[in-house]
């Protein structure tokens, strides 16, 4: 039996772990009660984007992860639900 992962399959565990070590932070920022608690997690928070972003870029140089640019229409909407007052 050969248990051997694909790169692709190693970077989609990365993510993963990465995503659920982010949303870890983030619930823990919003009920620390502590400013120093609170700031240091918002720095771990800040590190995980970074690494998020580092993983993708090596992914993208890889090919196994290629963005696709969405078309202007897409862009449009998106910035036209966004900007809408919030209710």
């Amino acid at each position: 039996m050969n248990n051997k992962l694909t790169a692709a399959q190693i970077f989609a565990e990365l993510l993963q772990i990465q995503e659920d070590l982010t949303n870890l932070y983030d619930k823990a920022a919003h009920i620390a009660a502590e400013q120093d608690i609170h700031t240091d997690l918002v720095m771990l928070l800040e590190d995980e984007h970074k690494i998020a972003s580092s993983l993708n870029q090596i992914m993208q140089r890889r090919g196994i992860f290629n963005h696709r640019q969405a078309p202007p229409e897409l862009v449009d909407q998106a910035e036209t639900k966004y900007n809408q007052p919030q209710k």
